[in-house]
């Protein structure tokens, strides 16, 4: 490998993150006045993972059938701490919501200077 190419590689992040793609029982709607209460303390959950450094990004789809929901991408150091936080989301302690998890290695963009501060 040359020098140059050593260069390239050595800029990458390499920042070990998990995105986890949340997916609500099919006849909850969140916009429903009697959800609010419930949509509240996961608001304010991820607001709390996100001041602990935890939650790099999160948010709603846009509504595809079948597909995800919401879309979280979360820093931690293994799986079984990750599970365990999103055992902790409202949504799931309410059973509207589950999560599929996928780990993902952050390299290059804006985000990867927040996933480095949140180390």
């Amino acid at each position: 490998m040359t020098g140059d190419e050593q260069a390239i590689w050595a800029r990458n992040a390499e920042v070990p993150l998990f995105v986890a793609l949340g997916r609500n029982r099919p006849a909850f709607r969140w916009d429903e006045p009697e959800h609010r209460p419930l949509i509240l303390r996961h608001v304010t959950w991820c607001q709390d993972q996100e001041a602990a450094g935890r939650l790099i990004g999160a948010g709603p789809l846009a509504p595809a059938p079948g597909g995800a929901d919401a879309l979280m991408i979360v820093a931690a150091p293994t799986r079984e701490s990750l599970d365990r936080l999103l055992a902790a989301d409202p949504l799931v302690v309410a059973g509207v919501r589950r999560y599929e998890v996928t780990g993902w290695l952050l390299n290059q963009g804006t985000a990867r200077h927040c996933a480095r501060a949140a180390a």
